[in-house]
């Protein structure tokens, strides 16, 4: 009978055990990864703001509601940032900066609207 335990426990350990025959197709080392990641990086971050416009901005605007007017006019951005007293929005081609510059007014992230879209985006 005890043997009949100890054959048991064996192949219950064998058969939980999964088997290892998984291998890693990884060329590169991290710190390639790193560098290559670096230099990719710096050239999109090159062009940006290639496609951009600006508005003036009340500096109590956050980016969220920034970015939910954006969408709510359905600008196709790239990249939000603020430039001093000005807000820089970054599109990703000349159709959508033409229709972004036609569509958003030069006041829209005044003093006045950030009061109104706080209402209107207040969860």
């Amino acid at each position: 009978m005890q043997k009949l335990n100890t054959i048991l426990r064996c192949n219950d350990t064998e058969e939980t055990v999964p088997p290892k025959n998984r291998k890693i197709h990884q060329n590169r080392s991290i710190q390639a990864r790193h560098r290559r990641n670096h230099q990719r990086n710096t050239v999109l971050k090159k062009y940006r703001y290639y496609y951009s416009i600006k508005r003036k901005w009340y500096p109590r605007f956050p980016m969220l509601m920034i970015r939910q007017i954006l969408r709510l006019y359905r600008i196709n951005y790239k990249h939000v940032r603020n430039d001093g007293e000005e807000l820089l929005i970054s599109l990703k081609d000349r159709q959508s900066r033409d229709t972004a510059h036609h569509q958003l007014p030069w006041n829209i992230f005044n003093r006045h609207n950030y009061f109104h879209y706080r209402k209107v985006f207040r969860h």
